[in-house]
């Protein structure tokens, strides 16, 4: 798998590594002006549902939402956002978080970022269910995210073909 980002601040809190744990059924977002912490329900390679550990804290927040993916068939797409890149440590954290599917948008959760010392992010996956899982580092909040992306490892029929022709 290939390895994306993080953004944020990486120097801040513990790692976390959630590579291979990409069919998410369920995504749970504890939230303010930024995000306090991301914690999935997600199906293991034996068909049971797991759910992570929580990436950062989500006791005392205002606000907290659950999405939930009509899996098998909804799948992530894609993350977008905003950090806070400048300032104390204490300020470098992720403000904001969305999260795309091949069925719709959720989110954006967390604040409204776009001041001087933020900065946006966008990863974009495509439809081929290339997501691989999520990894960054969290503390006391979501410091930093970052994602894994399987690369394709057959091609349709109608590519092959394409490639056959131009021999």
């Amino acid at each position: 798998m290939i390895r994306i980002g993080p953004v944020g601040l990486t120097h801040l809190g513990k790692a976390w590594d959630d590579g291979g744990k990409e069919k998410i059924v369920q995504i749970f977002i504890a939230h303010e002006d930024f995000i306090h912490s991301l914690q999935y329900l997600y199906v293991d390679q034996n068909g049971n549902l797991v759910l992570s550990d929580s990436h950062g804290t989500a006791s005392d927040t205002p606000k907290f939402d659950v999405v939930k993916l009509d899996y098998p068939s909804e799948f992530i797409t894609g993350i977008s956002g905003c950090y806070c890149k400048i300032g104390s440590n204490s300020n470098k954290k992720i403000l904001s978080i969305t999260f795309t599917t091949n069925n719709r948008t959720y989110g954006p959760f967390g604040g409204r970022g776009g001041g001087e010392n933020d900065s946006a992010f966008r990863y974009q996956l495509g439809l081929d269910r290339p997501f691989g899982g999520f990894y960054g580092y969290s503390g006391i909040y979501l410091y930093a995210i970052g994602l894994y992306v399987k690369p394709l490892t057959t091609l349709s029929n109608d590519q092959e073909k394409v490639k056959n022709e131009e021999v």
